[in-house]
């Protein structure tokens, strides 16, 4: 099953929350649409003449502000 090999590559991280799947379909589409719309909020932070990557990346929360000299 993918929920425990997804589980088992992860056994050694140090995790905010639990790891957690979703199945209900009405929760997946809201977490698409938050994801969706966090794209808009975030782009209209960025400094003038910053890259916006678009692509899925993940990266310690406490290193965030490191993006951003």
């Amino acid at each position: 099953m993918i929920e425990k090999k997804v589980a088992d590559a992860l056994g050694d991280v140090r995790m905010l929350q639990p790891l957690e799947f979703i199945r209900d379909a009405e929760a997946i589409e809201l977490a698409w649409h938050i994801r969706d719309g966090l794209l808009g909020i975030v782009g209209g932070m960025r400094p003038q003449g910053a890259n916006l990557i678009i692509e899925d990346v993940c990266f310690p929360p406490a290193q965030t502000c490191e993006c951003y000299p």
